[in-house]
């Protein structure tokens, strides 16, 4: 079934913390099942914000995920972002990124296919679809997406 879905925790622009899960799993803060593993730090931050009426920290990445799919996204996102405030992870991958970022052979100057055309960019495309340039990334390095590919030069 795809009831999974990948989902971000934003403190103004800064992304916080990267998840997957399904149903409320984005807003929850107990001690459930569903909320086991989330740090003191991150539960103090959610329980804030969401006692003062804001639930806008919460924007969902992707959507209609099998289970392995969003882990495979969960994971591809926090490569690409490095760490966060409530999730670690590996960061190198990511600093090598971050320095290819301006120069010419950087992925998001790649021309891109997709089904809603050609893109002279990752960004231009992912504004195309209503998503983030990493989730057009995310599925041209995908087989579970067809359709979506880097152009030759």
């Amino acid at each position: 079934m795809k009831d999974y879905y990948v989902y971000a925790h934003y403190d103004g622009e800064e992304i916080v913390y990267v998840g997957c899960g399904v149903a409320g799993r984005a807003w929850v803060t107990n001690t459930s099942v569903i909320a086991h593993n989330r740090k003191e730090d991150h539960h103090n931050f959610m329980i804030k914000r969401l006692k003062a009426g804001d639930a806008s920290f919460v924007k969902i990445i992707e959507e209609n995920l099998t289970k392995e799919e969003s882990r495979e996204l969960e994971a591809f996102f926090l490569e690409e972002i490095g760490d966060t405030r409530f999730n670690v992870q590996y960061s190198t991958a990511h600093k090598e990124r971050l320095s290819a970022i301006g120069k010419e052979n950087s992925p998001l100057k790649k021309k891109v296919t997709t089904p809603n055309g050609e893109f002279t960019s990752l960004r231009e495309a992912g504004r195309s679809h209503g998503v983030d340039h990493k989730t057009i990334d995310y599925r041209i390095k995908s087989e579970n997406f067809e359709g979506y590919c880097y152009v030759s030069a």
